[in-house]
């Protein structure tokens, strides 16, 4: 029923922009509309009992099918595409996962937050036959089961059966959670506030997934993107991003959720005098919905991809925004935000890896108390006192501490002689200690490493980008710790793991340059990273970005390598 009033409210209103006043036309095509969709439905049903009866023939051997709805901005997807991930790696049974938009115009963010996601499909709502799936969950603010058959599902995967079960106890407490925002999202939030529970954590209203503030978080990045940050000259240049903006489907060049252009501006003037050598890249939708921001070095509003976006962000020392989507973007690209925060909860909305600037103007948050909250302030004055509240000096000093404790590193060659099938015996014989942080990235060996280093460390994760349902289980039984990843945004903190392994199974790696900043990213000063099967040999300028120019690398040997913080 949800989905069908989703759709009903959509035609009826795109209907009345388009045929404004003309009643009769209205009424002529939603009558279509409704002959249409009786069609549909009456389709779907007789598929749904054909597929039931023959189901019933055999002896239920076939996966299982789960559809999932998901909808909103781009951090929004991003949020829910992290309890997709979560929901997978439970599911201990043949399934296939299908994903599709629950609103109408947030299909085209799919293809960049679900790029290389092997264990789900994105489809088409228009191409969608519910009643060819087990399991149908809407994900918003909260999870919520639209269908869900019990029988089949609590025999092919019980966890699930109880997932399903437990959100429909919720639902049927908490009806008052679920619905269109200006009804749900305040009692929503309120409730979350209440629980000590963070915006990222909305859509596992029952904890069982496991979502927290830390969970490692998902975002797979092409590697051409990186092209973008070269082409506008970005590439090894130390520098910032700032965003004055809101999200494009509200339409304004102003809102209660964005820091006054005054204030932009002068932190802008405050931040060059303080750090001439970095520079500000501003980010943004469109010119009509962003103003430029007088001072910046570089100025790409409306010049940019989200993929561009992307590779702007993964490669800045910080990015300054109010809360939106970019912040949430950064965050799962595993960077830093400082953020002002205005009708917006810090304490709901804030990552706490993040610098989350708000002054308690109001003590209360007043996102969705009403339809028009991001347009004027509810209390009636010009502007929102929360937001002009927060100086440029704040987010000046906010983002003088972020960047003097950023560390200078030099780069070397440690070792060249290991031969492929002994890494798992350097490191053994490292001695690190037992409890040393240990990750292993897509190796092209499969786990013989990993499962060989689990019998001697207690801290090991690996990071692919695909895992068997069947394997992952087993390996997982086994004690591993098993993650999905990418190699250019791998969701680790920075300088946080003693030993980084890179077994690849590909010569010529594209980006590899950018491949290696992010293992460099994540190891700690002293660290070994050790990287086999891909070329850093000269006369390739992989490595010269790190200042490394060693003649003795072998062309596709392993090598080891170590980073030390500059004096």
């Amino acid at each position: 029923m949800t989905i069908f009033s989703d759709r009903l409210n959509s035609r009826l209103s795109g209907l009345q922009k388009k045929y404004s006043g003309n009643l009769i036309k209205i009424f002529l095509r939603m009558h279509t509309w409704f002959l249409r969709e009786f069609c549909r439905a009456l389709l779907v049903e007789l598929l749904r009992i054909v597929r039931s009866n023959v189901e019933k023939l055999r002896n239920g051997g076939r996966k299982l099918r789960i559809l999932v709805l998901v909808g909103g901005g781009v951090g929004d997807v991003l949020m829910q595409g992290l309890a997709i991930k979560e929901l997978f790696k439970r599911i201990n049974c043949d399934h296939s996962i299908d994903v599709t938009s629950s609103y109408s115009d947030p299909f085209h963010y799919f293809p960049f937050i679900f790029y290389g996601w092997k264990f789900l499909n994105i489809k088409h709502k228009d191409r969608i036959l519910i009643g060819m799936y087990d399991v149908v969950i809407k994900m918003d603010r909260v999870t919520s089961i639209l269908y869900c058959d019990g029988k089949f599902v609590s025999k092919k995967s019980p966890w699930l059966h109880n997932f399903c079960t437990e959100n429909e106890k919720f639902f049927a407490e908490h009806g008052q959670f679920f619905g269109v925002p200006s009804y749900s999202h305040a009692v929503v939030n309120q409730w979350s506030i209440l629980h000590g529970r963070k915006r990222i954590q909305q859509a596992d209203q029952c904890g069982l997934l496991g979502i927290n503030d830390s969970s490692h978080t998902l975002l797979d990045i092409n590697p051409g993107i990186f092209q973008f940050v070269e082409k506008v000259n970005l590439g090894g240049v130390p520098y910032v991003t700032i965003q004055r903006g809101i999200n494009y489907r509200e339409q304004a060049t102003d809102s209660t959720k964005i820091w006054p252009i005054s204030h932009y501006e002068k932190f802008v003037k405050m931040f060059h005098e303080t750090f001439p050598l970095i520079k500000i890249v501003q980010l943004g939708y469109s010119n009509k919905f962003c103003k430029a921001i007088d001072g910046v070095d570089l100025n790409l509003v409306g010049e940019t991809s989200l993929y561009d976006v992307a590779s702007v962000l993964k490669c800045s020392l910080l990015h300054i925004d109010g809360d939106g989507g970019m912040v949430h973007m950064k965050r799962f690209l595993n960077g830093k935000s400082v953020v002002v925060f205005g009708p917006t909860s810090a304490d709901l909305f804030g990552y706490s890896g993040n610098v989350n600037l708000m002054v308690n103007v109001c003590k209360n948050g007043c996102e969705w108390v009403t339809d028009t909250w991001y347009k004027k302030c509810l209390r009636g004055f010009d502007g929102a006192p929360c937001m002009e509240s927060v100086t440029p000096e704040m987010v000046m000093e906010a983002t003088k501490r972020v960047i003097n404790s950023l560390k200078d590193y030099s780069y070397a060659v440690v070792d060249s002689n290991i031969g492929d099938g002994e890494i798992a015996d350097y490191v053994i014989a490292n001695d690190v200690g037992r409890n040393a942080r240990i990750i292993d990235v897509f190796n092209k060996n499969g786990m013989a490493v990993a499962r060989k280093l689990a019998e001697n460390f207690l801290n090991l994760t690996v990071f692919r980008d695909n895992f068997k349902f069947d394997a992952f289980s087993d390996d997982k039984n086994a004690g591993l710790k098993l993650e999905y990843g990418c190699i250019y945004n791998i969701s680790v903190d920075d300088n946080s793991c003693d030993i980084v392994i890179w077994q690849s199974g590909c010569d010529a790696v594209p980006s590899v340059e950018y491949a290696i900043g992010e293992l460099f990213r994540v190891l700690k000063p002293g660290g070994s990273l050790i990287v086999s099967g891909v070329e850093l040999s000269s006369p390739t300028p992989t490595l010269q970005r790190f200042g490394i120019f060693s003649k003795s690398i072998k062309k596709f040997g392993t090598t080891v390598l170590t980073k030390t913080e500059k004096s």
